[in-house]
């Protein structure tokens, strides 16, 4: 009973500090915790179809801009 009685302020003093800092951690937490407001168009899916024409005006616009068409390159690289 007497160890109790000499270590039971600082037995109080840091369960004191536990509590406050278990409080702080979830207010922080609450209040500066935002959400992007955009965040639903970063997951709302583009298209749910897949859509053929925009990918034949990819293939145009990678075969028209790049010095070697993909194929050519991975005939390329397949030769070795």
């Amino acid at each position: 009973m007497e160890v109790v009685k000499k270590y039971i302020v600082g037995i109080v003093l840091l369960l004191v500090i536990v509590i406050i800092w278990l409080g702080l951690l979830f207010l922080s937490d609450t209040i500066f915790s935002t959400v992007n407001p955009k965040a639903d168009s970063y997951v709302k899916p583009i298209n749910k179809e897949f859509d053929m024409e925009m990918l034949e005006k990819v293939s145009e616009r990678t075969e028209s801009s790049f010095p070697v068409t993909p194929s050519e390159f991975f005939d390329l690289t397949n030769e070795d």
